[in-house]
């Protein structure tokens, strides 16, 4: 199994979250090879919401903003998908969620592995500045130790954060009036039904088998 990476691995620069869009819905199968990415997003992140929900409309998707409040972000990242992800760094394209692990689409074009949890700490830093020197001067006057210490801080601030809002991102989705063919394309359900399909044989042929093997054991 691939090893998790840092999240600064997988980030997409700002400038290229429109290319961090089209090649996710392009690696889930929402769209094909020859979409063209959407340029020039805006430096006003008021106006982003209106620039993506526009570039899913020229793509034939239906891109639905996303944002979590600090309490609920980690339950907000596990079921965001796929999506892109807004971070203070850039962005990020996740295509899968599970066993608290997120499956990545790196700017490179790699699937890589990052913690649910990093990514969860990493939003809550970055609104911690306005409370950080008051946590900071508080836990100062204590004696724990670094580990009880950092514990305390990611506690407090917690707490200090727990009405704000530190998850900005997308989910990509077919629309609803799409055809129903690229929506089970989509969806995958063709893997899926090719999946069963082989197990039914495989059921089907154990069955003659042991049919055959019955008989032959009755004729000995």
């Amino acid at each position: 199994m691939t090893a998790l990476v840092a999240v600064d691995a997988v980030v997409w620069p700002i400038e290229r979250i429109g290319e961090a869009f089209v090649s996710l819905a392009r690696e889930v199968g929402l769209i094909d090879a020859a979409a063209p990415a959407p340029r020039h997003p805006p430096g006003d992140p008021a106006t982003l919401d209106r620039w993506m929900a526009a570039a899913g409309e020229q793509l034939g998707l239906a891109v639905e903003p996303v944002t979590a409040h600090n309490r609920d972000v980690d339950d907000a990242l596990a079921l965001m998908t796929p999506a892109v992800i807004r971070l203070p760094t850039g962005a990020i394209a996740v295509i899968r969620h599970q066993r608290g692990q997120l499956t990545c689409l790196a700017p490179d074009g790699e699937r890589r592995r990052i913690a649910r949890g990093e990514v969860a700490a990493l939003l809550q830093r970055g609104h911690a500045g306005p409370h950080q020197a008051r946590v900071d001067a508080l836990l100062d006057r204590t004696a724990l130790s670094p580990a009880a210490r950092g514990r305390a801080e990611a506690g407090i601030l917690r707490e200090l954060l727990v009405r704000t809002v530190v998850l900005h991102g997308w989910t990509l989705r077919m629309p609803p009036g799409a055809p129903f063919a690229r929506q089970v394309r989509a969806a995958g359900l063709l893997r899926l039904g090719g999946v069963l399909l082989g197990a039914h044989a495989m059921q089907y042929v154990l069955y003659l088998v042991s049919w055959w093997a019955i008989g032959a054991a009755v004729l000995a």
